[in-house]
């Protein structure tokens, strides 16, 4: 069902066949909880995506199974998820998905990243005060092997906009093509904002890179009260738009 498919948002888990288990050998597993299928549903598939279709006589209490899922220490007694309110939050707590907000957030170590909406404002850990003129996904990544971005010296800053092909057709609610158009493929432009924490005794240059990595731009950077402040108009680049933002950290002299 639609909403037990829900459940891989929070953590993983599979479909067991014990007809074909028994008569396997060496299988060990130990599953935290186990749960019955419930219902069927359909799915609405198109050229980039699929969907699973509800079914309204399902019968299956995903947030009484969430409460099963904290009682199991599958998900902890802080975890963020809220199935009434569109949250869901997996077990390492680093993506949390806000339904209701369109919004969708990865904060690990090494990388942040999120979906946002023109109207909205949001803060993370690297990345704050992080604002777009048009819907987005942001985010910026430790490129250094085993560095986090506490102490990075090298990272890459994705700004991610729509892309289409030329004359490409679409239904107005942007879910089946009708028309997949032709090269060359236009990116939209916007305006990325965005404070960054990062070592405040360092400074940092910023190049945009083209697809193939090469430095193109370079992107001013300004310090302001030990933040680095980023203010990107991908329409003002001289060598045309780019999702890609090279940030390398070098010591002051």
């Amino acid at each position: 069902s639609k909403s037990q498919s829900s459940i891989a948002l929070l953590c993983g888990f599979g479909i067991s066949f014990p007809q074909i288990l028994d008569s396997l050998e060496h299988v060990n597993l130990h599953p935290d909880i186990k749960f019955n299928l419930v219902g069927e549903s359909d799915i609405n598939e198109q050229e980039y995506f699929s969907d699973i279709i509800s079914n309204e006589k399902q019968d299956f209490n995903l947030s009484a199974f969430v409460n099963d899922m904290r009682t199991n220490k599958i998900l902890r007694d802080n975890n963020a998820t809220d199935v009434e309110n569109g949250i869901y939050q997996s077990d390492t707590e680093e993506i949390t998905l806000r339904k209701n907000d369109k919004m969708i957030t990865v904060v690990t170590p090494y990388s942040e990243a999120l979906s946002l909406l023109p109207d909205k404002k949001m803060s993370l850990n690297c990345l704050s005060s992080i604002s777009t003129t048009v819907p987005a996904t942001i985010g910026i990544v430790s490129v250094d092997g085993n560095s986090n971005l506490a102490n990075a010296q090298k990272m890459i800053f994705v700004y991610s906009t729509a892309v289409f092909n030329t004359d490409m057709k679409l239904s107005n609610d942007k879910t089946t093509l009708i028309n997949p158009g032709s090269v060359p493929i236009l990116m939209r432009t916007g305006i990325v904002k965005a404070e960054l924490n990062l070592d405040p005794s360092h400074e940092y240059v910023v190049y945009a890179l083209n697809l193939c990595g090469e430095r193109r731009d370079k992107i001013l950077m300004q310090k302001i009260n030990d933040k680095f402040v980023l203010d990107i108009d991908t329409s003002s680049l001289v060598h045309g738009s780019t999702p890609f933002f090279e940030i390398i950290s070098k010591p002051q002299e």
